[in-house]
Order: structure tokens, then C-alpha cells, then sequence
């Protein structure tokens, strides 16, 4: 539901943004400070929403995970280790062996 909402958030002000640079191009035409079909054609409002959008809004929830990634993992393993004591080490082995696969995967894939 959030992500909708980023999305949405998102697409409005790339299509504002797209209609606003428009207008002004427009508007300078008919003044004559340019002439129509000078300028480089700026990329279609369409084609920034479809593609751009998504991989940014991706890109929010990675950021906040690795935000909030420490404070999970020491809260979990205090919680943990009052439960259980040391038998969480092994465990806490296999995370921190996983994460660091997922890390190596993720710079070097």
C-alpha cells in the first residue's frame, strides 16, 4: 500500500514537472526566443513514468532496509539470547554468513 502511494506520489510530480518545462517551451515558441523543432526534444513525460519510477521506488525500500537492518538484528539476538543463552551462536554464525553471501552476490552479480 505504501509503495502505491510512493508511486503515485511520484508519477504526479514527474508529470507536473514533464507539463511545467512544456508549457514553457510552448510559451517561448510563441514569443519567438525559439524556434519550433530547435530544441532537442526532452524525453517523453510517458517513457519516464513507465521506466524511471519503479527501479526509484526499489531503491527506497533497499535504503530503508539497510537502515534498519542493525536494530533488527540486535534486537532479535538479545530477545534470543534471553530465551536460549548461547546455543544463538550458531544461528547468529548462519545469518552473518548468509548476509555477507547476499553482499558479495550483490556487488560482484
Amino acid at each position: 500500500r505504501i509503495s502505491l502511494r510512493l508511486g503515485s506520489a511520484l508519477r504526479g510530480s514527474v508529470l507536473e514537472r514533464g507539463l511545467k518545462v512544456r508549457a514553457c517551451q510552448e510559451h517561448a515558441e510563441a514569443v519567438g526566443q525559439g524556434e519550433p523543432g530547435s530544441q532537442q526534444e526532452a524525453p517523453s513525460v510517458y517513457n519516464v513514468i513507465s521506466f524511471d519510477v519503479g527501479p526509484n521506488i526499489d531503491i527506497i525500500w533497499i535504503l530503508l532496509g539497510l537502515w534498519i537492518f542493525p536494530f533488527q538484528f540486535i534486537s532479535v539476538l538479545l530477545l534470543l539470547f534471553q530465551q536460549v543463552k548461547y546455543a544463538v551462536v550458531p544461528g547468529l554464525v548462519v545469518i552473518l554468513v548468509a548476509k555477507t553471501i547476499s553482499g558479495v552476490l550483490l556487488v560482484y552479480g
